[in-house]
């Protein structure tokens, strides 16, 4: 890869940072970070959209999401991930996929990472069972992410950042659950469950649902 088309995050409205990651315009960069609460639970997601402006320096595009109500923390960073690409097939996004070469997730989980590429490979072919012969969890969410993975039009990558770490940001996406399972947290438990991975995305924040899965 050219080293001249690697910008330090850095360079935006924070000129002393540690500088770790690297992004590229050429590609479409999104931060995105999920978490939950267990008493009662709830979760929350965080996702910013980064381009690079016309003036050079780098934009950040934040795209609001509701807290869930009775979901788990791994089921939050899955679905961050969902909500980014429905909002980029169907046209809510604030930025074009069309415009990039490919698209490319900041995570610091690495349970989405590894298992991005497990249910695209992998389980799949287990009959998506993991290794001990047990149902994987969360697995109609990770379907529903290789399938809008598969219609974005460009490569889909996850790649590992430190979680809150002194990153512009990573900040951001990680501060938004908090505030959104908060929001989440006078959800009417009756509501009969769901799972997380149907749910269409929108830009409000006070929605809440529930999940299906516990794990």
């Amino acid at each position: 890869m050219d080293d001249a088309r690697l910008r330090p995050v850095g360079l935006y409205r924070r000129p002393i940072i540690r500088l770790v990651e690297y992004l590229d315009e050429r590609d479409l960069n999104v931060f995105i970070d999920g978490s939950s609460l267990s008493s009662p639970r709830r979760g929350g997601m965080g996702i910013v959209f980064v381009t690079e402006g016309p003036d050079g320096h780098w934009v950040e595009e934040p795209y609001e999401l509701p807290g869930v109500a009775g979901a788990t923390n791994n089921q939050m960073e899955i679905q961050a991930s969902i909500e980014a690409l429905q909002a980029i097939t169907r046209g809510r996004a604030p930025v074009n996929l069309a415009n990039y070469r490919k698209l490319v997730f900041w995570t610091d989980s690495q349970y989405l990472i590894d298992g991005f590429d497990s249910a695209r490979f992998t389980w799949p072919r287990a009959g998506w069972l993991s290794r001990d012969g047990n149902p994987v969890a969360n697995t109609a969410q990770w379907k529903e992410l290789v399938r809008l993975a598969g219609r974005a039009g460009r490569p889909v990558q996850f790649r590992w950042i430190k979680g809150h770490k002194d990153s512009l940001f990573n900040k951001r996406p990680t501060s938004w659950p908090r505030l959104a399972r908060r929001l989440s947290s006078s959800a009417d438990r009756s509501t009969p469950a769901r799972s997380a991975a149907n749910r269409p995305a929108r830009r409000s924040s006070a929605a809440t649902l529930t999940c299906s899965d516990s794990r």
